[in-house]
């Protein structure tokens, strides 16, 4: 081998593995080789897009879940004061 093209693909903050191409001619790659790189960072790009919409869908649903509990605890207060009242 003697060029190399690499490509990290990368599971959040963390790189998962790596994509490369080798060659045993000094950098000679053909078209295939940059068009799968490419792929690769497309598919890296859409697994990270896929990871921060869960995360995204996760924080609705606490935001949602402590609105809730917060709507819930001001009508006990309410509740309590017409009792004294």
């Amino acid at each position: 081998m003697r060029s190399s093209a690499n490509v990290v693909i990368w599971a959040g903050d963390e790189p998962f593995g790596a994509l490369d191409a080798d060659s045993v001619e000094p950098d000679v790659f053909d078209k295939y080789d940059v068009q799968v790189c490419s792929h690769t960072l497309i598919s890296s790009a859409a697994v990270e897009r896929q990871r921060l919409s869960s995360r995204a869908q996760d924080f609705a649903r606490q935001r949602e879940l402590l609105l809730k509990e917060s709507v819930h605890r001001v009508k006990n207060v309410l509740s309590c004061v017409h009792a004294v009242a």
